[in-house]
């Protein structure tokens, strides 16, 4: 899957005539995800990423006992890994009406040192706002060609369903409280959101569109989101794809940070499943040009 904010915003009644308590925290959210993407932008995160595609079957092994005392047997799958080490960063486009984006700079493949990263990671944070475009979307690609399966995807990043809640996008949307949960102390609202207007967050390879639901868990206080869950395809999809992300406090930067992200792919050809785990978050220990950092 392939990212493609659009610029066209529809209004829909579906968001509009939400009951007003439920619009107020949909407000606040929004603010929150505006101050928190200029948060996390100064920031940046070592990610431990593991995929994990099923591939064959490697003979069979007894399941329990069948007909005259015969056993049963299944499959035993294969599965091909790979682990990502990477550094994790959300990095301003200034063309696409200042929108941050989460980002990946991968150190390592199944241990293997990928060369010239700090060079290159020093680049993008110092260049000018044309040049950074360029090699964040040229890097961008270059650290999706390290996933494996068949899935071509680059919405697999922890931050990419804050982009629901963006001011700009909240029109595309159906929000309904669906009800509440106690998370890392909180008492918050569980949300379930539906795209309803196009063009989408996402599209195919072919420009498609693909419409995301999911569910948000917010504190109704401050608009703080805790959890994220964003999912395309249904149950007579092509494909079926599903990201989960947690947060948690983090007292050291007094934000909120992605704890961990798991992901799962269901195509008709297979599946594949990732978790990423999040650590050593810190502020930037290079000089950064202010159009990249505010």
């Amino acid at each position: 899957m392939v990212v493609t904010p659009g610029l066209a915003v529809i209004c829909l009644a579906g968001y509009t005539m939400q009951a007003p308590e439920l619009e107020a925290v949909l407000s606040r959210a929004s603010e929150y995800v505006e101050s928190y993407e200029r948060a996390l932008g100064t920031v940046i995160a070592r990610e431990v990423y593991v995929q994990r595609v099923p591939i064959r079957s490697v003979g069979s092994m007894p399941e329990g006992p069948g007909l005259a005392g015969s056993f049963r047997t299944r499959s035993r799958l294969q599965y091909q890994e790979r682990r990502l080490l990477s550094d994790f960063m959300m990095v301003r486009l200034p063309s696409e009406g200042d929108q941050w984006m989460g980002f990946r700079a991968v150190v390592e493949v199944d241990g293997r040192a990928v060369r010239d990263r700090v060079e290159r990671l020093q680049e993008l944070l110092e260049g000018s706002e044309e040049e950074a475009i360029e090699r964040w979307r040229k890097l961008s690609e270059e650290s999706a060609r390290f996933n494996i399966g068949r899935v071509i995807r680059s919405t697999n990043v922890p931050t990419f369903a804050l982009l629901v809640l963006r001011d700009e996008y909240l029109d595309r949307f159906e929000f309904k409280r669906i009800g509440n949960k106690r998370v890392e102390g909180l008492d918050v609202w569980v949300i379930s959101y539906r795209e309803r207007a196009t063009p989408t967050l996402i599209t195919d390879l072919d420009g498609g569109d693909v419409f995301a639901h999911g569910r948000m868990w917010i504190d109704p206080v401050d608009g703080r989101l805790v959890r994220t869950e964003m999912r395309t395809g249904g149950e007579d999809s092509e494909l079926r794809t599903e990201i989960t992300v947690r947060y948690r406090p983090n007292a050291e930067l007094g934000i909120w940070v992605p704890r961990d992200m798991k992901e799962r792919y269901q195509a008709r050809g297979g599946q594949m499943e990732a978790t990423a785990k999040y650590s050593n978050f810190q502020q930037f220990k290079v000089s950064v040009d202010t159009s990249l950092s505010r």
